[in-house]
Formats: C-alpha cells, structure tokens, sequence
C-alpha cells in the first residue's frame, strides 16, 4: 500500500479548474464556411509508415540486374564453411567462361556470411590466412561490379520471410529473398546437413560443395 504520508492531500481535495470548451472553425449547420474548414488534415508521417509498412516485404536487393547479363544463370548462395574450405576451387570456376550449355553462376554473399567470416577471423587465427584469401576474392570482383556477384544489402537482414533461430537461418532466409525475385533459379551450398535439410523444406535446391559441383559438371 502507498504510504499514506506521500499522498498530497491538498491536491487531491482542491477542485480542478473547469477546462473551457474548444472554440469551433466552423458552425457546419449555420456558417457557409469553406469545405476544407472540416475535412480531415492529411498526415505524412502517417502516410508514409503506411507506405513503408506496404513495402516491408519487397526484397531491397536488386537480384534482377544481374540476371540481365547472362541467357543462361543460376544464383549460388554460399555459406560461410563452403567459401573457407572452397575457396580455391570457387576461384577457379570464376576464373573461366561458363559455356552457354551450363548455367552462369551468379554469387549471392549473404550479409550474415561476411560477419561471420570477420568474427571467424578474429577468433581462429589460423583460419585467417584461408578468410583472408575469401574477402580479398569477394572484394575484388564487387569493386569492378562484376555481373556475376551480388552482396545482400544490409536492410535485407530484417525482411524475415520466417522466424529465424539461427545464423544459418539468416543465409537460408537471403536465400529464400532471392528466390522470391528471381524464382526457381537459386542453389544453396553448405557441408551443414542441418541448414541443406532446412533448405530443402523451404523448396529450395540444396547441395554440398561437391554435390553442386557433380550436378553441374564443375571440376572440385
């Protein structure tokens, strides 16, 4: 209970002043007042969270440009296992023309990727020479905007497309964003049964690094 010697009793027994009655624009039913005089005010900030919460499920990332490029492509999300241990041989598939007989591969870095590969970076230094050899890759064809990468923006993290437990639900979700602008053309890639299971339940097509590279007659 509120001790009784805090209570204000002056306050509680002097009579509040009467609040005076708003004064009126208008007399609707006497003054021939211009109509703007009562109708509603618009609100832009009003407008525009409607706006924005319209928006909020449409993919930031433009995944179709890229697409323009090539007759015959695919989109290829890696996760960040398959870049430390692959590297050398993602390189190599990046070094050559894809023949027009096999599908483009188009690199989609999620955003979670690069953090990891910086926080795996700091804390096992002896993957750093591998992470290091990674970013510069990555690095080097999105500085020249080569058509064959694109990094998910930043703001892309949170559109989630479902509820998200884990860092590798956040790579399955860049995924899943691809594939709602581009359509079936996505292949996830990962050495996590877990995250490929999870992968194939959302419907989308999910291979280990050598299973993609069997399936799409790339040399390992």
């Amino acid at each position: 209970m509120e001790d009784i010697d805090m209570v204000d009793i002056d306050a509680l027994l002097t009579p509040k002043p009467l609040l005076a009655p708003l004064p009126m624009e208008c007399d609707t039913l006497t003054d021939p007042a211009p109509a703007e005089c009562c109708t509603p005010k618009r609100n832009p900030d009003k407008e525009d969270q409607e706006s924005h919460t319209q928006n909020s499920t449409k993919v930031a990332t433009n995944y179709l440009e890229n697409a323009a490029s090539f007759e015959n492509h695919m989109f290829l999300v890696l996760d960040s296992c398959v870049y430390m241990n692959e590297i050398v041989s993602i390189m190599d598939i990046f070094r050559s023309e894809v023949p027009i007989s096999k599908p483009q591969p188009i690199l989609v870095v999620p955003y979670k990727v690069l953090q990891e590969l910086e926080l795996v970076k700091l804390k096992k230094h002896d993957l750093s020479p591998a992470i290091t050899k990674v970013t510069k890759f990555l690095h080097s064809m999105l500085k020249v905007r080569d058509k064959r990468i694109k990094g998910q923006r930043p703001i892309d993290t949170h559109l989630e497309l479902f509820e998200m437990s884990s860092p590798d639900d956040a790579i399955l979700n860049c995924a899943l964003q691809v594939k709602q602008v581009v359509g079936d053309k996505v292949v996830l890639v990962s050495e996590d049964r877990n995250l490929l299971t999870k992968a194939l339940v959302a419907d989308v097509k999910a291979y280990s690094w050598k299973e993609f590279c069997d399936r799409y007659d790339f040399d390992p």
